[in-house]
C-alpha cells in the first residue's frame, strides 16, 4: 500500500498504491472504518497485495475486518480474498461470483 487517504470524517480509508504495478495490473481497496470494525471492499488484484493491505491496516486501526465485499467478478477485485481467512477469521465475505468466493 503506497499511501492511505482519509476522508474528512475519519472513517472510510482508500488504499491507493504508488510507483509503477508489480504486474500489469493493480487495483485499490476501499477500507470503510465503522464503530465495531472494518468493511474490506475489493482485496486486490494479487494475494502478495492483499497481505500488505492486512499488514498496513493494522497501523491504521486496532478494529477486526468483519465484511469483506467484491464489487465484481474480475479477479483484480478478488484474487486477494484468501488471505482475509486467515487474518480475521470471523470476517463474512460477499463475492459476487462464484469463482470468487474461495473462502
Amino acid at each position: 500500500m503506497g499511501r492511505a487517504v482519509r476522508d474528512p470524517e475519519g472513517r472510510r480509508w482508500s488504499a491507493c498504491r504508488s510507483g509503477a504495478p508489480a504486474y500489469k495490473v493493480n487495483s485499490n481497496t476501499a477500507i470503510i472504518e465503522s464503530d465495531d470494525g472494518v468493511v474490506i471492499v475489493d482485496t486486490h488484484s494479487k494475494p502478495s497485495a492483499a497481505r500488505v493491505i492486512v499488514e498496513r491496516l493494522r497501523d491504521i486501526t486496532t478494529k477486526p475486518v468483519r465484511y469483506v465485499v467484491n464489487t465484481h467478478f474480475h479477479w483484480d477485485h478478488w484474487h486477494g480474498n484468501e488471505v482475509y481467512p486467515a487474518a480475521y477469521p470471523h470476517a463474512e465475505s460477499s463475492p459476487t461470483s462464484s469463482r470468487a468466493r474461495r473462502w
